[in-house]
């Protein structure tokens, strides 16, 4: 009994050894992390004329890099201000009526602001205070809310935004 024991576990040790060998005793590798893309060269004339292509169109004004440069204006405050309330009633529609009918208390103000960012606070008509920290530079916006009596102070309520997406021209 223990020579078939021992030949069995022999001959497992020997099989496991073995998988992990290739005939010309070379180690197999892993499989890799990602795909493999392999670029071979063309010496078809289409290759020339796309690149040709992609020349001219990098000299043609681009509608992008105009966005580029209206997005370099520094953000006023009147703009965050109204981004503010496009953003607010995009996210509920109905505050937009709420707001018309004079039966809320529901307000926007700019409540601070510096060369580097606009604080623009907004009392929602459940009476939380959720103020929008705008950075006039790149339009990144966080945001956080004060509940009375629900929340201990400020806090971050983990909405990111850009602005920018908001502000009407």
């Amino acid at each position: 009994m223990k020579k078939r024991v021992l030949l069995l576990t022999l001959t497992i040790a020997v099989m496991a050894v073995a998988c992990g060998k290739q005939e010309n005793d070379e180690d197999i590798i892993g499989g890799a992390d990602s795909p493999t893309v392999i670029e071979l060269e063309s010496t078809s004339n289409e290759d020339q004329q796309q690149s040709d292509e992609a020349v001219q169109e990098s000299e043609e004004p681009n509608s992008e890099e105009s966005n580029t440069e209206e997005s370099d204006e520094v953000i006023t405050e009147d703009q965050a201000l109204d981004a503010v309330q496009n953003y607010c009633i995009q996210q509920n529609p109905d505050l937009e009526d709420m707001v018309d009918s004079g039966d809320y208390v529901i307000y926007w103000n700019v409540e601070s602001s510096n060369e580097e960012e606009i604080v623009v606070v907004y009392r929602s008509y459940t009476a939380a205070i959720v103020r929008y920290y705008v950075d006039v530079q790149t339009g990144d916006t966080y945001v956080t809310e004060f509940v009375s009596g629900i929340t201990d102070g400020e806090e971050k309520t983990g909405e990111n935004f850009n602005i920018r997406d908001y502000i009407e021209e």
